[in-house]
């Protein structure tokens, strides 16, 4: 939708390892995809501020609740074998 709103046009096709390549990069974290999501105007105009400060804080304190547990994989490799 944006693409087309500001009259974006497509990329050409990616034929090596997209992984590897340095343009367009995705955020490495959660908080710096939350960061990158409060400061677009674009999506707080369409999805409205509500929604995206009530989204954030929801995925912020999953994200704290989460930090609190310990996964399975936790469990079996690192604190078995200390």
């Amino acid at each position: 939708y944006l693409g087309m709103v500001n009259n974006l046009k497509p990329s050409q096709p990616t034929v090596k390892n997209a992984y590897r390549l340095d343009e367009n990069k995705l955020p490495q974290h959660l908080s710096s995809a939350w960061e990158n999501l409060d400061q677009c105007k674009e999506m707080r105009e369409i999805l409205s501020d509500h929604f995206v400060s009530t989204f954030l804080e929801v995925k912020r304190e999953e994200y704290k609740a989460n930090m609190n547990v310990l996964s399975q994989w936790e469990l079996r490799y690192l604190l078995l074998n200390v």
